[in-house]
């Protein structure tokens, strides 16, 4: 009898620990999460993205865009709740909580600062490059090949 109300105590504690253990846990990753937002600066990554798609639409006359900065800044704003919770979710199903720190402590070091800075360019380019003429068109036949049309 001794035996089994000692079983059931261990278990009652186990049980009580386990919900502020998992708790710690989520405020330590969270905590990282946070920390890997700062370092990444995800803000002005978007920005440098999206600037030169809203001036061209301004340049074509389909928006009328009194400050492209300003307009952009507000849509950053709005953005940036949504995006994190989805970036939250993903890392949580990618990450463990150790590869975020060592995330983190390469994007502290100036390599990893200089990658984020540069992300933006090269992802500009990639689409720049994409979007040339000749391998639109390219793309184009190739799309052309295999795609059919339901009637």
């Amino acid at each position: 009898m001794l035996k089994n109300i000692t079983r059931k105590i261990i278990l009652v504690a186990t049980l009580a620990f386990i919900p502020s253990n998992i708790f710690a846990q989520d405020a330590a990753y969270k905590k990282e999460f946070n920390r890997t937002m700062e370092l990444s600066h995800p803000e002005e990554s978007m920005k440098q993205m999206i600037t030169p798609q809203y001036q061209k639409l301004g340049e074509m006359g389909l928006l009328k865009l009194d400050d492209v900065n300003m307009v952009v800044d507000e849509c950053i704003k709005v953005i940036m709740p949504k995006y994190k919770e989805v970036m939250l979710k993903l890392y949580v199903e990618n990450y463990t909580l150790n590869e975020i720190k060592e995330m983190n402590a390469y994007l502290a070091t100036p390599v990893g600062q200089k990658g984020i800075k540069l992300a933006p360019k090269f992802g500009i380019a990639g689409m720049q490059a994409v979007q040339e003429p000749e391998t639109a068109k390219k793309i184009e036949d190739i799309l052309k090949k295999h795609i059919q049309i339901k009637e």
